[in-house]
């Protein structure tokens, strides 16, 4: 199911979006989408890293630990 959204966009990345829309043959709803995808995505990692690393029992290691239990 789809929904409407209406929002505001500078006119700056409006006409990136429309560029690579007319370049590609693709909607802007596409690359919309997969913009917000990958951001959300991104935000909800960073979120978990986040806090794993305020977590006191959370071990913390350093790269070369890392390296070293992972035989790299």
């Amino acid at each position: 199911m789809t929904k409407l959204k209406a929002f505001r966009l500078d006119s700056k990345l409006v006409m990136k979006l429309s560029a690579l829309s007319k370049k590609t043959k693709r909607s802007e709803k596409h690359f919309v989408e997969e913009a917000l995808i990958h951001y959300f995505n991104d935000y909800e990692d960073a979120m978990i890293a986040r806090e794993r690393f305020e977590d006191p029992h959370t071990e913390l290691l350093s790269s070369r630990e890392l390296k070293r239990r992972l035989s790299v």
